[in-house]
């Protein structure tokens, strides 16, 4: 049998079908034929089997995606008999959409929060993105990471400031699979 993808990439974890059509070289016989379906990656979840219907020459079926932290590429295949195939979806992870800070502008010592947002649902396990401060080199601590929860878009941390530090503009970094997003808020006596 060949196989034959709908699509050749997705966002993991949309509400959205794949569909893959398995092609026979002749027509199935009496009763059918049972071709074997199989992904090396979880995040696609596809059937065990499709059954090409006697006298016909191909069937077709569908399946979803999980949500994952990182592209990866499922290589889907079909199976019957010592015959096989295969082709490769590429599952893409989420990625920033925003990310924002609540106050934009405190006074030195005070706290301000920031909040990142991602462009689909997080993964089972939490999806982690990184923060930096790129300005200024002293005076402001945030945490290295924040997580977003399993089937949440976004997370929250806090931001905090020294009340010794020099007044100015405070500039932030998220990153996450590569890209990023910049953030600021100005810190005042």
């Amino acid at each position: 049998p060949s196989l034959s993808l709908s699509q050749s990439s997705i966002v993991g974890g949309i509400r959205a079908s794949v569909f893959g059509t398995v092609t026979l070289n002749g027509k199935a016989p009496v009763g059918g034929y049972v071709v074997n379906i199989a992904s090396d990656k979880a995040a696609a979840r596809v059937p065990a089997s499709v059954t090409v219907p006697a006298g016909a020459t191909s069937a077709t079926f569908s399946f979803v995606t999980d949500a994952v932290p990182s592209d990866q590429t499922a290589n889907i295949s079909v199976s019957a008999n010592s015959f096989s195939s295969s082709a490769p979806l590429l599952i893409t992870a989420p990625r920033l959409s925003d990310f924002t800070l609540s106050r934009p502008s405190i006074k030195k010592g005070k706290q301000n929060s920031g909040t990142v947002t991602i462009s689909t649902r997080a993964p089972a396990g939490g999806l982690v993105i990184n923060l930096a401060v790129t300005n200024p080199a002293t005076g402001v601590t945030v945490p290295a990471t924040v997580t977003i929860p399993a089937g949440l878009l976004y997370g929250t941390f806090a931001v905090s400031t020294s009340a010794s530090m020099t007044p100015g503009t405070v500039s932030i970094t998220a990153t996450l699979n590569g890209s990023s997003l910049p953030a600021q808020f100005d810190v005042t006596n």
